[in-house]
């Protein structure tokens, strides 16, 4: 399978053979009914010097689109496949498996410097057209409009500094139109700003405790804020009174009433402040249970100051996660949480507090087992340093692992993470196409020519209209009416192979027949 996947990436140009002084090593995970090749780049990372990149003001960003009444995001097909490397930059990709190397062409997933040239090659494309036009933080992008016509100009704007580029977007997460949407943790229409959904749902729906532990682990939770709370210790008391040993617990109206007060202080102004990328600490506390996952996301502004809540999140276990080793669960805590915030945690330096002991040593471990292979590749994006607390210290966080929020998506780490993944195994047909004829020669230069002015074009350039098509990147050519793939010379025989040989051995007209469907 490895040898498979390996040369699939050969066919598209996204892995040359190497020799290569380097030599990361790589495993084979199981996703589904398709098997994806990871590789391992932390000892690289680890001599990777990080170039750190200005983010913009995140409350400018959001309050500037508070006058849209249209909006559109944006978001790029295959991500950091679309970048390409240079010669000296490919060399330190390379990779060793039991029978080959190679070494890649283009940005693979996992290289701890990939975050920021991404955005750096963005903020190049964009140019003139950033904070003017589209509102940018990492990969998220946003257009807004005053109406339809304006949308319309300043999409075919933004579609244009793409296509110059040789950029694509995946159609299926983009939005156009939208009168509403959600960006940075807001939700954003109407000339209204207000918090997600999902940034105090924790705490807002944190159940009504049924016995002693369950008010030990509400007050553990927001205890941890108190400093923020005016009058706390007297808000709380009716709670309090129930965790002394010698009162029976009885839940009536006075406990019912501070319970209720308590979650709207905490829904509320000044527990909760917005994510600075500039903040001096910025810390990610997990916790985990065999119940659920629980994480905060806090920062303040100088050292030494009271840390202030910018997220918390919960998440109720699966069938089949409640089985995990508890150490798996802690490292699933943490890759979820990470995951969650990733808008606000790539490009920045931040810290990840846990209670786990073994987890302090995460990037040393040897991982053996496929899913946490998978994680520990998402981890790679990320610049952080985790530091071990004890659990009497990290209650807030216990708190809401112990009774989580119910999941309303409804799927598992691994599939939340699918799409994050950009290997060339799971790209659609059309981003297949595009990378091999990018890497062509010869296609390239048919591509140059389609994008010339005409009136730059010269007399033979000028006819190849009438042969060729470009669209979403793609060359196409016409063919008996239709618009078929432009492939290379090279690979002309094995496509005739893998027609020939998935269709189950046809006869010379039928796998002509199947080839010309697309070809």
């Amino acid at each position: 399978a490895i040898a498979e996947i390996i040369s699939e990436w050969k066919r598209h140009g996204v892995v040359v053979e190497t020799d290569s002084p380097y030599a990361s090593p790589v495993i084979l995970v199981k996703q589904g009914s398709k098997n994806r090749l990871c590789v391992d780049y932390r000892r690289l990372n680890k001599q990777i010097i990080r170039h750190n990149f200005p983010l913009p003001d995140l409350r400018e960003q959001v309050e500037s689109l508070r006058a849209g009444h249209y909006f559109a995001q944006l978001d790029l097909a295959t991500g950091y496949l679309q970048v390409p490397l240079s010669e000296a930059a490919q060399e330190k990709t390379a990779f060793i498996t039991p029978d080959d190397t190679g070494q890649f062409t283009r940005m693979p997933f996992g290289l701890a410097g990939a975050p920021g040239e991404f955005t750096r090659l963005m903020r190049k494309v964009l140019g003139s057209l950033r904070d003017r036009v589209v509102k940018n933080y990492l990969d998220d992008w946003v257009i807004d409009a005053e109406d339809w016509p304006d949308m319309l100009v300043k999409l075919r704007m933004v579609l244009e500094k793409l296509r110059i580029a040789n950029l694509t977007l995946k159609p299926s997460k983009c939005s156009f139109g939208a009168s509403k949407i959600e960006f940075l943790g807001f939700v954003i229409g109407g000339g209204l700003i207000s918090p997600g959904t999902i940034k105090s749902q924790a705490i807002e729906e944190f159940p009504t405790p049924k016995d002693v532990h369950g008010v030990r682990r509400f007050l553990g939770l927001t205890g941890f804020f108190r400093r923020f709370v005016r009058n706390y210790a007297t808000m709380v008391e009716p709670l309090s009174r129930l965790t002394k040993k010698e009162v029976m617990f009885e839940w009536s109206s006075p406990q019912a009433v501070a319970f209720s007060e308590v979650k709207k202080v905490f829904a509320s102004s000044p527990i909760f402040c917005m994510f600075d990328p500039k903040a001096a600490v910025t810390e990610v506390h997990t916790d985990a249970s065999s119940i659920g996952l629980g994480a905060m996301l806090l920062q303040s502004k100088e050292e030494g100051t009271p840390l202030q809540m910018v997220y918390c999140i919960s998440k109720k276990l699966g069938v089949a996660e409640t089985h995990y080793h508890s150490s798996k669960l802690e490292l699933m805590s943490i890759v979820w949480a990470v995951d969650r915030w990733r808008h606000f945690l790539l490009g920045i330096r931040f810290s990840i507090i846990t209670d786990c002991q073994a987890l302090v040593y995460l990037r040393g471990h040897r991982a053996t087992k496929p899913q946490v292979m998978r994680w520990y590749d998402i981890l790679q994006e990320y610049d952080f340093d985790i530091q071990h607390r004890p659990g009497t210290k990290m209650r807030h966080v216990d708190a809401l692992s112990r009774d989580p929020v119910p999941d309303q998506g409804g799927e598992t780490l691994d599939e939340v993470l699918a799409g994050r993944l950009d290997v060339c195994i799971s790209l659609e047909k059309e981003d297949k196409v595009r990378m091999v004829q990018h890497v062509d020669e010869e296609l390239r230069r048919i591509c140059y020519i389609l994008q010339k002015p005409v009136e730059q074009r010269t007399k033979a350039e000028k006819g190849l209209v009438y042969e060729y098509s470009m669209d979403g990147g793609l060359l196409y050519r016409w063919y008996q009416g239709r618009l078929l793939f432009v492939m290379p010379r090279s690979m002309r025989k094995s496509i005739v192979v893998a027609a020939h040989d998935q269709g189950g051995h046809l006869s010379v007209d039928k796998t002509i027949s199947r080839i010309v469907q697309d070809y």
